[in-house]
């Protein structure tokens, strides 16, 4: 495991994190019972994950957030302390989405 972004090397199996964007490669070389060696390259291409505008307060019905960076490819996902978020599709790069946020008041 000379690559620091191998993190696990189990036989014939690896775990791999790469730390840059874009191509990663990675060549494997195993030798069999006879002495005989064998190589294989593979390329992990690594995509900027998508991201939205910071967190943002309103108190309208409806409000149109702006992607920093549209990913080619993956899906929605939400985290919060309170409240949900349904998305109509969570692969698509355009999304109506659904918010449920729990009020508490004093």
């Amino acid at each position: 495991m000379s690559d620091p972004s191998i993190i696990s090397n189990q036989d014939t199996n690896i775990t791999v994190q790469p730390t840059n964007l874009g191509g990663n490669t990675y060549t494997f070389s195993v030798e069999d019972n006879f002495g005989c060696t064998y190589d294989t390259t593979i390329t992990v291409i690594t995509q900027q994950p998508g991201s939205v505008e910071p967190d943002v307060q309103t108190c309208d019905e409806f409000y149109q957030f702006n992607n920093n960076y549209v990913p080619t490819t993956g899906f929605w996902t939400y985290t919060s302390h309170s409240g949900t978020l349904i998305f109509d599709d969570t692969n698509s790069l355009t999304q109506i989405v659904t918010c449920s946020i729990l009020v508490f008041t004093t």
